[in-house]
């Protein structure tokens, strides 16, 4: 259900130089969230920037939180907001991860949104897996609530070593597949993980989920930014996706 709604910044929390969280109170919307939906945020004072999306980090009633990195002109505008602002939010847009009994998630960088929401949503669930790469440990966010979480089942490799494993995430992922396979996989990511974790899981015979994460102006498939390359045809995220199953994603066009 698309919700035109009003926010008010309740608090920014920095997470070192390039990422930071921001909690916004809703008002008058009481609306289903669930893990990989997203929002598109505006500015409440003029400004010439499209509204961008961003996925749900976590959600409580009339109270809502995103990761932002700064990437670009918006997001650094963002960053600099202060509480007690207001903002802009259209949603909850798209699909989301569905509640699995045995699943492995698979995060890069600060597409560990959609992934931490998912596993505060579901905490009842036992038999998870959690894949997260970075390329430092800067863009390992959140560890300490996810190791809360997952005890052992939490898996990290940054390209430098200095957290967790040295390499790709999924490099790692493929040795533990030796092991056990899940039932599906979930992921949210680069498209250069994604394209890796298809062809893994086409060898392995696994099902794969990927949230994509195209450039989108509208949220209303009116724009056309966000146009994926399907066996279907061409889908636009904000409306067919942004969840997709990596089958049926045409990944040479993308």
């Amino acid at each position: 259900m698309k919700n035109f709604v009003k926010g008010k910044i309740k608090e920014v929390r920095f997470l070192g130089k390039d990422y930071l969280k921001l909690k916004i109170k809703l008002e008058d919307f009481d609306f289903a969230c669930f893990p990989g939906q997203f929002f598109m945020l505006s500015l409440d004072f003029f400004d010439i920037t499209f509204p961008r999306p961003f996925s749900i980090l976590n959600y409580k009633k009339n109270s809502i939180e995103f990761l932002i990195k700064k990437v670009g002109k918006f997001t650094n505008k963002i960053s600099n907001i202060k509480e007690g602002e207001k903002i802009n939010l259209l949603g909850p847009l798209g699909n989301y991860f569905k509640e699995e009994e045995f699943v492995f998630l698979v995060a890069g960088g600060y597409g560990i949104a959609p992934i931490y929401f998912y596993l505060n949503k579901y905490k009842k669930l036992k038999n998870i897996k959690l894949f997260y790469g970075g390329k430092t440990k800067k863009d390992i966010i959140f560890y300490n609530d996810l190791k809360k979480i997952l005890k052992e089942n939490f898996y990290i490799t940054t390209e430098d070593g200095r957290m967790g494993e040295k390499g790709l995430i999924t490099d790692l992922l493929t040795k533990i597949l030796k092991k056990e396979k899940p039932d599906l996989i979930y992921s949210c990511g680069p498209l250069p993980m994604f394209k890796k974790l298809n062809e893994i899981c086409q060898n392995e015979g696994i099902k794969l989920y990927v949230s994509l994460d195209p450039i989108m102006a509208c949220g209303y498939g009116i724009c056309l930014g966000c146009v994926v390359p399907t066996n279907k045809g061409n889908l636009c995220a904000c409306t067919e996706g942004p969840i997709f199953e990596s089958n049926f994603i045409k990944w040479e066009k993308l």
